[in-house]
């Protein structure tokens, strides 16, 4: 009875009829893609990449072709062989531009290294001539090769009522100007003879007194102990006065001119006295223990006589800080001076601006220690393996200890406790304001540069400053 049911109902049968029909057509529209699918990629495949070659090629051209108004004319494009001919010159005229600043930029990269290689070798040059010039000056063979020994004076001897500290000693005075040399308290019966190159007088018992030649040279004098035989050297050099310069010439030696007012109306600024005639002969005079004259010379080119200002306190000092080096442990027979003293004219080449260089007035050198190895720079004072600008501290404290304007603390020094110094200290001849005014003055230290090491710049203007720390 339900399937006579069934087949009365009419609505019933027509759906089903309609579902039977989607069923059919959507099984067919499957099978028409799948056909589609497998039996077609290549076609597929190829239309896929003329598509994203196309699509390439329009974005490089966007790109790479910049529009200008011969591409684009009212919105409208240019013909393409018109376009395509403007952009390829446009696009050889840049790579040419290109290429042709490359070529100037290495070309100039090229002429700047060279440059700079240029002015390297020549600085290297340049400053191992100055070594040899250096090692050349401040060492020969004539040093002796002996342990570094003070030096001092055996007995106490007055030049002009100024003590002589060491053995070796000089004085630099003019032509005519009266001499006096004493020797100091000393035990009695003791003798004394002094050997002279000119006429002496004596005014007392071991006093003499004479007048300087006028000639100027060396004259050696020498006081000697007859009993044990010490004795005492004064090398006494006549200057030729400073008023022998005409037209910035002494004696065909280019001087130059000196500043005709003293700087803020400072005595240490009054013009140099006279200068010391150098000669072949006499350059390698010892002046004090540990020094010689030609280390102080100008470093101009020149025939001989050479001529030079020289202080006698500058060697004081010198001598000095000397001793002070080798009771630290450096064992230096002397002082490399890299610039004694200066002529005007040639402070001038070398491009100094100012023209109250204490050089000029002989009583400044710029000095370090070169000793092991004797190479014409710095040792390496401060044993970190680097010669620079640090190893200039260990002579700044020196000369610092000793220009510190303190008498006190000058007076506490190793230097002055010595014996002989104590005991001149004690008749009156070396007071307080004497031994302040002989260690005062400039100090500073430089760094390396092209030409030359690290050096300490000391001088005895009579003023304590100091520059550079």
């Amino acid at each position: 009875m339900e399937w006579l049911v069934h087949d009365l109902n009419p609505t019933g049968t027509l759906r089903t009829r309609q579902r039977q029909r989607l069923r059919s057509r959507a099984a067919l529209l499957l099978l028409l893609l799948g056909f589609c699918f497998f039996c077609f990629p290549p076609l597929l495949h190829a239309q896929s990449s003329a598509s994203k070659q196309k699509k390439n090629l329009t974005s490089a051209r966007t790109h790479s072709v910049p529009r200008t108004r011969a591409t684009v004319q009212r919105g409208k494009s240019a013909p393409r062989s018109k376009l395509t001919a403007r952009t390829q010159t446009q696009i050889k005229s840049r790579r040419v531009a290109k290429a042709s600043t490359k070529i100037k930029r290495h070309r100039g990269l090229s002429r700047s290294r060279a440059a700079l290689a240029l002015r390297a070798a020549a600085a290297a040059a340049a400053r191992d001539a100055t070594r040899r010039i250096l090692i050349a000056t401040n060492y020969d063979d004539t040093f002796p090769p002996t342990p570094y020994a003070p030096e001092l004076a055996p007995f106490p001897v007055l030049l002009n009522d100024e003590p002589l500290v060491f053995r070796t000693n000089s004085a630099f005075v003019l032509p005519g100007e009266t001499i006096t040399l004493a020797v100091g308290k000393t035990k009695k019966n003791n003798a004394y003879i002094l050997q002279s190159p000119f006429k002496t007088t004596t005014t007392g018992q071991h006093h003499w007194s004479w007048q300087a030649p006028r000639e100027v040279g060396l004259y050696p004098v020498k006081i000697l102990h007859t009993a044990w035989g010490a004795t005492v050297q004064l090398n006494v050099f006549v200057m030729a006065p400073f008023t022998q310069i005409e037209d910035g010439e002494l004696n065909g030696y280019q001087v130059g001119k000196y500043p005709a007012a003293p700087l803020h109306e400072l005595e240490a600024y009054l013009l140099p006295r006279g200068f010391i005639e150098v000669t072949e002969e006499n350059e390698n005079t010892l002046i004090t223990p540990h020094f010689r004259l030609r280390q102080f010379l100008c470093k101009q080119q020149s025939d001989y006589p050479k001529y030079l200002a020289l202080d006698s306190r500058l060697l004081l000092v010198l001598e000095t800080i000397l001793k002070k080096v080798n009771e630290q442990g450096h064992h230096c027979p002397t002082l490399s001076v890299m610039s004694g003293y200066r002529t005007p004219h040639y402070n001038r080449a070398i491009g100094n601006v100012t023209s109250y260089s204490r050089h000029l007035w002989g009583d400044a050198a710029d000095i370090f220690v070169d000793a092991n190895p004797r190479d014409g720079e710095m040792d390496d004072l401060n044993s970190d393996g680097v010669i620079d600008f640090h190893d200039t501290e260990v002579l700044y404290d020196i000369v610092f200890e000793l220009y510190e304007p303190r008498v006190q603390q000058f007076l506490t020094s190793g230097f002055v406790n010595a014996p002989i110094l104590q005991q001149l200290g004690a008749t009156g001849f070396a007071d307080d304001q004497r031994l302040q005014r002989h260690m005062t003055g400039g100090l500073a230290r430089y760094r390396e540069s092209g030409g030359h090491g690290p050096f300490v710049h000391v001088d005895v203007r009579g003023i304590f400053t100091r520059w550079g720390r």
